[in-house]
């Protein structure tokens, strides 16, 4: 399906045979890639390219001949051995019969715990927590996570993401990109039929869970922003963590995530702040059903 992306992006143009040679003190990229930006093609079913994209290709047919090998031939191999493991890897994933019959299994003590938060602050610690134990992100108020210094890389510090878009900004406010976003809607409603929902009832949550996360993409970064240190990334200090979240008490929060001040964070690096801020807006009762 053919999909609409950045409009603010400044795409790299073929560059001609006869364009002259980079000099590498003016435009060290250009130097390095000149001859391969001059050749390159991006293929029809595909809305990129890059150097090594030829060899990832290769990797992924290998491996798919490899897993394919091992699982025809599992009987054969020694449960130790690494093509073994592959096989019975591969088994697990795709035995959809037992993963029925096991249901939600351990995540089903937590998915109560979300649907029983009576207040978003609740909800909030308790999305953070469930993000900690299981390395997930920590819901529509943003994940959490540990990585290293964006301006000095030798130490780490705690980074605060965004909320879920869903798509992102372009694929889901774009109206050009209508048919998949409409796709993307009954995606969601049949994950809420599977969990459990009746049709109507995940019809209509799945309409909601669209609605703000479309909101939410409209207030998010585009593709080029992202790209752009100065816009996606900020510092913020204590006081200006309490600015951001009005809603909630965002000491709390991430304290139960593990990165709050209670572990010993005294500052925390944020990825798109004007989404976090549009879905702290939105963080209100009546939208905690959402």
């Amino acid at each position: 399906m053919p999909t609409v992306l950045a409009r603010d992006v400044v795409m790299q143009q073929p560059l001609p045979e006869s364009a002259a040679a980079a000099a590498p003190q003016d435009d060290f990229y250009l130097y390095v890639k000149q001859d391969w930006i001059k050749k390159a093609v991006i293929p029809a079913d595909e809305s990129s390219t890059n150097p090594t994209r030829d060899l990832e290709t290769l990797t992924r047919q290998q491996l798919t001949s490899i897993t394919q090998e091992a699982v025809k031939n599992r009987a054969s191999y020694p449960d130790a051995s690494d093509e073994a493991r592959a096989a019975d890897l591969y088994a697990c994933i795709t035995d959809k019969k037992g993963r029925n019959a096991v249901g939600l299994g351990n995540l089903a003590k937590s998915l109560q715990q979300i649907e029983e938060s009576s207040s978003v602050q609740e909800y909030a610690e308790t999305m953070a927590a469930i993000g900690r134990e299981y390395g997930l992100g920590g819901g529509m108020l943003g994940g959490t996570g540990v990585s290293s210094d964006p301006k000095e890389n030798k130490c780490y510090v705690a980074w605060i993401a965004g909320p879920s878009s869903g798509l992102g900004r372009e694929l889901m406010t774009q109206p050009e990109n209508a048919a998949l976003q409409k796709d993307y809607q009954e995606y969601l409603r049949e994950l809420l039929v599977l969990y459990g929902r009746s049709p109507e009832q995940a019809a209509k949550a799945a309409a909601d869970i669209f609605a703000l996360q479309k909101d939410i993409a409209s207030h998010s970064l585009t593709i080029g922003q992202r790209s752009d240190p100065s816009k996606s990334i900020h510092r913020l200090e204590r006081a200006d963590l309490k600015k951001l979240y009005t809603q909630v008490d965002a000491e709390a929060m991430l304290d139960k995530a593990g990165v709050g001040p209670s572990n010993g964070v005294s500052f925390w690096y944020v990825l798109d702040k004007g989404a976090i801020a549009r879905m702290d807006s939105l963080c209100t009762p009546d939208n905690l059903h959402v």
